[in-house]
């Protein structure tokens, strides 16, 4: 696995990062028990595996063969599918994925609105988080095309088709996930489908399903399309 300088790598959680690790531990315990999830922009699956671990049911994509071929060597679990999407390109998600949680992936992504927008057409409830351009500015940031406001973050919830329901936030990299927390270096918004979304639409390439429970072993799936 090639260290860009970005990604988070390790072979299991003690290795990463504490804000990364705690955003997926608090969704965990914020979506309920056992949801059917898509985590998109799933890097090596240290999210989806503390998802699966929980009770969750989750389909996990990455547009990086590489970090899934990583994720399927460091985390697998019986309850994670691992597949390659590109967020520029959603594939069109299925209802029944009802969750939807895109961490560290709106600022990766020129024009996250598909993304977001295929989001909304397949699930009813949204985690999303983006670096706080009022404490984090960009400044030519290398990997990121842009931060934003909590203003600009809803607007663009809101053009995609979510509701932001409730406001949580990160202070700095080793902070947990604090409720009305706006000043900090992460914003999270949680978030409810308004209406069936009305801005760009993806191109529908596939529909994600909702992995089999974990009594029934799930088929072996190609990432690759």
């Amino acid at each position: 696995m090639i260290d860009t300088g970005e990604r988070q790598i390790a072979p299991d959680v003690s290795g990463i990062r504490r804000d990364h690790v705690a955003r997926y531990e608090w969704a965990a315990r914020e979506i309920g028990h056992g949801k059917n999830v898509v985590d998109f922009a799933c890097g090596i699956g240290n999210g989806a595996h503390i998802l699966a671990s929980a009770g969750h049911y989750v389909f996990a994509y990455d547009v990086s063969q590489q970090a899934l071929d990583y994720a399927a060597q460091h985390y697998a679990h019986p309850r994670v599918h691992y597949r390659q999407a590109d967020g520029n390109a959603p594939p069109q998600i299925a209802i029944s994925a009802k969750v939807g949680i895109c961490f560290e992936t709106i600022e990766h992504i020129r024009d996250p609105r598909p993304l977001l927008c295929a989001l909304a057409d397949g699930c009813t409830t949204l985690l999303a988080s983006v670096p706080n351009e009022s404490v984090f500015p960009w400044q030519n940031h290398a990997f990121h095309f842009r931060h934003y406001t909590a203003t600009q973050f809803e607007s663009l919830l809101a053009e995609t088709g979510w509701t932001v329901t409730e406001w949580y936030g990160q202070t700095t990299d080793q902070s947990d996930v604090e409720r009305d927390n706006m000043k900090g270096r992460t914003l999270i918004a949680k978030a409810v489908r308004s209406k069936k979304s009305s801005g760009k639409k993806n191109t529908p390439r596939e529909a994600v399903r909702a992995p089999a429970p974990a009594s029934k072993p799930a088929p072996t799936i190609s990432a690759a399309r």
